[in-house]
């Protein structure tokens, strides 16, 4: 006789083992605050970049900036000595360089606003005098020019241009100065005013 078949016996399913974690009743890091971590420290690092670049260029536009005002020229016209204090363009005007560089081909003309000829002459407005050109003025050098005009007003004033070439070839510069008529107990002085 053969033996008779019983109803089978499903055996329970295996269980997945559970991780460590699991096992231990914690969850798993979440892999996100390890993503804000990074891209926080690459923020950080994106900005120091982008400082350290602003601090280089500013750095290179305050060099350019010190070597501009070092390198300029600084021109200036003052009167100097009065050698007839009857005539107020008997003073010397003195063409000083202050700067830290030589200028070239310096030319000196003065203008003439509203000054009357000595003797009682006609008005004249802006008339204009040439002095001759000075080739190289270096550093502390002065030259000395005037108006050379014979003219006693108390109305009198001078507007003086000084025109220059840098030590740069291809720059140029121009200073104007307006001086006007003071009188004093031996005559009448030009002295530093401004122009209006």
């Amino acid at each position: 006789m053969g033996k008779s078949k019983g109803p089978r016996v499903k055996s329970p399913p295996k269980q997945i083992e559970k991780s460590a974690f699991e096992a231990t009743g914690e969850s798993m890091p979440p892999h996100t605050s390890q993503r804000n971590e990074t891209s926080s420290a690459g923020k950080w690092r994106r900005l120091y970049r982008l400082l350290l670049r602003l601090g280089k260029i500013a750095s290179a536009i305050s060099a350019i900036g010190a070597f501009i005002l070092l390198a300029a020229p600084q021109v200036r016209v003052l009167p100097s000595v009065v050698t007839d204090p009857q005539n107020t363009f008997g003073t010397q005007l003195a063409i000083v360089n202050l700067g830290r560089v030589p200028v070239f081909d310096l030319s000196f003309s003065c203008n003439v606003v509203n000054a009357q000829v000595a003797g009682g002459g006609p008005a004249m407005n802006n008339g204009s005098v040439t002095g001759p050109s000075i080739g190289n003025l270096w550093p502390n050098q002065t030259a000395t020019r005037n108006c050379s005009i014979a003219m006693d007003s108390p109305n009198t004033s001078v507007y003086a241009i000084i025109k220059y070439r840098w030590p740069i070839y291809f720059f140029t510069g121009e200073a104007s100065f307006y001086f006007t008529a003071r009188r004093g107990s031996a005559g009448y002085f030009l002295v530093p005013d401004v122009r209006n």
